[in-house]
């Protein structure tokens, strides 16, 4: 019997991440440190094709991705938002990774 595929909304995976990001706004934000505290408000301040590239690349199985498969449709220039991305330090070069980053051994 042939399975129903789900359709998903654009931008499901931004509503999930801003789901879970809210557990920690209030009483909660104490769970925090300062470094967390700081990654949050910083992605708060990008504008949201850049919160999409950030949250499809953290669901990836591994910390180093193909720059090339950010090819989404809900996704203004995705290359061009990689680019500025990386100039504003949340990416970085590959040379700098480690081989579980690469390969998860």
């Amino acid at each position: 019997m042939p399975r129903m595929r789900k359709d998903l909304p654009p931008r499901y995976y931004l509503t999930h991440f801003y789901e879970f990001l809210a557990f920690f706004e209030g009483a909660n934000k104490v769970l925090l440190n300062q470094e967390a505290i700081a990654f949050i408000d910083r992605f708060n301040a990008l504008d949201e094709d850049k919160k999409c590239i950030i949250v499809r690349a953290a669901n990836r199985k591994y910390a180093v991705i193909d720059r090339n498969q950010f090819n989404y449709a809900e996704i203004d220039a995705p290359q061009q938002q990689i680019d500025a991305l990386i100039e504003q330090g949340w990416f970085g070069d590959i040379t700098h990774a480690s081989l579980h980053d690469i390969a998860g051994v």
